[in-house]
């Protein structure tokens, strides 16, 4: 395979896709970091091209990314690359959002942020071999889930939407679960929920979770 033939950059680890790593954000955040991009550009994801040989234009690419990308023809969409307005790419990436897709920002290098992709599973690559192999390629959100049972009124609603096997329902008990050592911070869960009760908690606050990425 490729990256037994790649031969690592000043002491890299291509199997940990240093230098090109990517990072599941949330819905907030995802709105932050369009809010410093600049030129955006909408192409295709390469993912969904390679795994159901389909064309879905759902990532956003940024600055010196969105000059090379045109050059590739796989990542065009037959209408071709779609510049975006800053207020367009956050209507777009809401929507993306309000269907079930995570977030995930891409550096090339690090830390320089070069694309935000909307993604889902199985296509999505990086989480695939994430969740199957532990390979390192996509590392965990800087935020944590935790369920407001004071808030929670048992709809369920959120148990569906999360995609590494964090949440589950307890009929007993009438309320979601979440396994927060699974949890990879996309906050799917919390935007789906109508009652507000469930809460991103920084990772970094938490002693057990911090250095689980």
């Amino acid at each position: 395979s490729w990256f037994r033939k790649e031969k690592p950059l000043k002491g890299r680890n291509p199997r940990r896709a240093e230098g090109h790593p990517g990072q599941v954000v949330t819905l907030d955040d995802a709105m932050k970091v369009l809010e410093l991009a600049e030129p955006i550009l909408r192409v295709n994801c390469a993912c969904r091209r390679m795994t159901r040989g389909i064309e879905d234009p759902c990532c956003l690419v940024f600055g010196a990314l969105a000059e090379m990308v045109p050059k590739l023809p796989r990542y065009i969409p037959d209408s071709g690359a779609e510049p975006m307005h800053i207020d367009e790419a956050k209507e777009f990436v809401a929507k993306m959002d309000e269907g079930g897709r995570v977030h995930t920002v891409w550096m090339g290098p690090s830390p320089y942020v070069a694309a935000l992709c909307s993604c889902e599973l199985p296509e999505c690559a990086a989480t695939r071999i994430r969740t199957a192999y532990d390979l390192q390629a996509l590392w965990k959100g800087e935020y944590v889930a935790k369920v407001d049972l004071t808030k929670c009124t048992g709809c369920g609603q959120c148990v569906s939407r999360c995609q590494f096997g964090a949440m589950s329902f307890n009929d007993s008990m009438n309320m979601p679960f979440i396994d927060q050592w699974k949890c990879f911070g996309c906050g799917l869960c919390a935007t789906a929920c109508p009652e507000g009760a469930i809460e991103m908690l920084d990772r970094n606050e938490l002693p057990a979770l911090q250095d689980v990425w």
